[in-house]
């Protein structure tokens, strides 16, 4: 797990773009066949990539993250980058293609991640964050999703906000 601490804003006033570079980009994400782990100590966000080939993958749990499972105390929101993939959660099975996301509450034990044709790899991105309330597993499409409009074309600055 790549560990990220924070740093006091005059700081960073001070830092040159190579520095901000090496202290808050997170790079290599996504690694076929692995899961990518990187924690932040600025609201202790736990963030990677899950890209699964030839066999399910899962989160990191145990001493990694001080838990006895990884959604023991978070919740985790998983996007699909990449090819068709299935996440499974306590024994349900969740579709999840291209641009779709996942919502996985805590306390949620087992949770796999596959990938419906290795040679097209499902990519899930996800976030982590502390959580204290239960809430159930919810999946969004894109279809689902709230499109917002923005920017105009004499400023050049178009583009589509997906919520």
């Amino acid at each position: 797990m790549d560990t990220r601490n924070s740093i006091h804003p005059d700081h960073a006033k001070k830092m040159t773009t190579d520095e901000l570079r090496q202290e808050f980009l997170v790079t290599d994400i996504m690694s076929e066949g692995k899961t990518t782990v990187t924690y932040s100590h600025i609201d202790r966000v736990i963030l990677g990539g899950i890209v699964p080939t030839d066999k399910a993958l899962s989160l990191p749990s145990g001493d990694l993250i001080a838990s006895e499972f990884f959604l023991e105390k978070r919740e985790l929101g998983v996007f699909n980058i990449g090819g068709p993939g299935l996440i499974e959660v306590s024994g349900k099975k969740y579709d999840i293609d291209y641009r779709d996301c996942l919502y996985i509450g805590r306390g949620e034990k087992e949770v796999s991640f596959q990938s419906k044709d290795k040679s097209n790899p499902a990519k899930f991105y996800y976030n982590s964050t502390p959580s204290f309330v239960d809430l159930p597993v919810k999946k969004i499409t894109m279809e689902q999703a709230r499109h917002v409009n923005l920017g105009s074309q004499d400023k050049c600055n178009v583009r589509v906000i997906n919520q």
